[in-house]
């Protein structure tokens, strides 16, 4: 090796020391200063949900070595109208590795949500209450998933996302939602069991299958499809537009069903 080319390594080694250096004590002070990240938090929430969003208590907010971030009595208003509250969060927690966070892997170590409320139309076509979100393990199989239960326009519900865990360098356990996840969710008499993967427009739920809790109805299936709650003519907004209710749904959402699959 070269003078020269050791001269710049050895320059390169110290630039990246010191640039991360720098990172990690402006990201410990960062977490110490509660004013200026709860408001970043509560920019980031605002152009994340459309609405405005106003944070009551942040009661711990660290990113060094590992990312913990707890908040309470999160509010989202109305963006015209600041006394119209269309959802709000009694708390949310996650913890996050910080080489993971910076990686942009979000593989959590942590989440909880509880005691999410949104009006019609904020989220979804009906009011939508989550008591609880969070990871579990299947006692049985040891396979994790993400969980959410509440009600939706008034009917139970229970949501699952499948997830995969591994073990980062420390011992800690890791899980997030696998690049093919299964889903699990069941809204008042509907219940739904299929795969769910990423692409560049959005969720696509893979074969799955719906059928009616009580056993009233074939089981009815259909293929990959792009799915969103909130988006029009697609199968899973219409499950999310019928709230559940098995008589609408298969007066609705019959044109998405594989005709050739309905058993």
């Amino acid at each position: 090796m070269t003078r020269k080319v050791f001269k710049i390594l050895t320059k390169t080694v110290i630039v990246l020391a010191v640039v991360t250096g720098l990172g990690i004590f402006s990201l410990k002070i960062l977490g110490r200063s509660g004013a200026p990240l709860k408001e970043g938090i509560e920019n980031f929430m605002s152009e994340t949900s459309g609405m405005k969003a106003h944070i009551g208590e942040l009661s711990q907010s660290e990113f060094f070595p590992d990312v913990h971030i707890s908040m309470q009595d999160i509010d989202f208003f109305d963006p015209r109208d600041a006394e119209n509250r269309q959802m709000k969060i009694d708390s949310l927690s996650f913890s996050i590795p910080f080489y993971t966070f910076l990686l942009g892997n979000h593989a959590a170590e942590f989440f909880s949500l509880k005691g999410l409320e949104a009006q019609e139309e904020a989220l979804t076509p009906h009011a939508l209450t989550l008591d609880k979100g969070t990871i579990e393990v299947e006692k049985e199989t040891q396979v994790p998933y993400f969980s959410f239960s509440g009600q939706y326009a008034g009917k139970p519900l229970l949501a699952r996302v499948g997830a995969v865990s591994r073990s980062n360098y420390n011992g800690k356990t890791l899980y997030r939602i696998s690049d093919i996840s299964t889903i699990f969710l069941t809204i008042g008499d509907i219940m739904l069991e299929g795969t769910l993967r990423g692409s560049e427009n959005g969720p696509v739920l893979g074969e799955a299958v719906m059928k009616s809790k009580t056993g009233a109805t074939p089981e009815k299936s259909w293929g990959p499809e792009t799915i969103g709650i909130k988006r029009e003519d697609n199968l899973f907004s219409c499950l999310f537009e019928t709230a559940g209710d098995l008589k609408q749904t298969e007066k609705q959402c019959t044109k998405y069903f594989k005709d050739s699959n309905t058993k």
